[in-house]
């Protein structure tokens, strides 16, 4: 059984206000919007903000939920183009206008704005998951992407292609077979550690998994056995525990690995701590992983990982924006893993990929 719940607690809030509250933005090819904010139920907001699109849209059965925000606080702000949208978050109004235009690109414009008040809840990290088999059964440990460095984490690996939830194209393998052995997803919300005098944030994320992995040999299951999936700021973890710990487990999936946040608000010190990681990744002496790096990411495009493509072990997948178009992903590539059409057209090559190292 698929137990993305396993991986977190919710503790109660000392707040009055709900622990958890959802926020769906719905978007028509026309243009046509509709958000609702701030829904105790996921299927209520979805719903609120399929009718609010619909009613504007002058096609309404093209309006489709985009954009999910679950217990994330602040300023939003909605961009829309010729076909395209963006959204923005940030502490005030003028930042998240912003980022939904950076977010969207050329020719956009702001369309509309709300505010996150509900809280962002604590987490506990649970135990690895009771298998049945474990000597016998594939683990894929999912992790999620990342705040920037002095902010906590929130994920929501107990929903399905989200912003910072668990990708369908992981998902779906729950419960499938690989040459006899049960493939078993464990959707890990790392401990929420922000950078301080210690580590990176990455470095933090880094030892988590590490754990995870130990947990998971100490119950029986063979490294070999052993998978990281990580998407964002969780790929580029999964990379260094790959290249510090060869032999730890298999191999890992990094979807958009990316560190020190968007190219264009890098400081000289990320930057710099950004280039020695990506130099060690280079000349590891084995780094296996499958990777895949989307056009115009504004974070990490196939362009700037150019030293992970030349990494011993690495198969390296540089998604153009025409791929992306064709699969009907949204123009916000760094998240189109989480999406369902990236598991319509990339999820084979993830099951190929495991058959592959499993069969080694």
């Amino acid at each position: 059984m698929l137990r993305f719940l396993a991986s977190v607690m919710l503790l109660a809030l000392l707040a009055p206000a709900p622990a958890t509250a959802f926020t769906v933005l719905a978007v028509s090819h026309d243009n046509g919007y509709g958000y609702c904010n701030d829904k105790l139920e996921a299927d209520e907001a979805e719903s609120c903000a399929l009718d609010a699109c619909r009613q504007q849209a002058s096609d309404p059965d093209t309006c489709e939920g985009q954009y999910w925000s679950v217990t994330e606080t602040g300023e939003f702000s909605l961009a829309l183009g010729k076909g395209i949208w963006g959204v923005g978050v940030a502490e005030t109004i003028e930042a998240s206008e912003k980022y939904a235009v950076q977010n969207c690109g050329d020719g956009c414009a702001v369309v509309d704005r709300w505010t996150e008040s509900v809280g962002m809840p604590e987490y506990e990290t649970q135990p690895a998951l009771d298998l049945d088999d474990p000597a016998h059964t594939v683990v894929l440990i999912a992790t999620h992407g990342s705040y920037d460095e002095y902010k906590p984490d929130i994920c929501h690996l107990d929903y399905i292609d989200v912003p910072a939830g668990l990708s369908s194209s992981i998902a779906d393998l729950e419960g499938t077979t690989i040459d006899g052995l049960t493939v078993e997803v464990d959707g890990f919300c790392t401990p929420h550690k922000a950078t301080d005098e210690t580590n990176t944030k990455v470095e933090w994320r880094k030892l988590d998994l590490q754990q995870r992995v130990e947990e998971y040999i100490a119950l029986g299951v063979p490294p070999d056995h052993l998978f990281i999936v990580g998407h964002s700021a969780g790929g580029w973890a999964a990379l260094l525990l790959k290249m510090e710990h060869p032999e730890f487990f298999n191999a890992v999936i990094a979807a958009a690995p990316a560190f020190a946040g968007e190219a264009w608000q890098r400081s000289p010190q990320s930057a710099a701590v950004r280039a020695a990681y990506l130099d060690r990744m280079e000349k590891a002496p084995d780094l296996s992983a499958l990777v895949f790096a989307f056009a115009n990411d504004t974070f990490e495009p196939p362009e700037a990982l150019g030293q992970l493509q030349h990494a011993n072990g690495v198969e390296f997948h540089a998604l153009s924006a025409d791929e992306l178009k064709q699969a009907g992903c949204p123009e916000w590539t760094h998240g189109s893993f989480t999406t369902d059409c990236f598991a319509l057209r990339w999820e084979p090559v993830i099951a190929e990929y495991l058959a592959k190292r499993l069969a080694d």
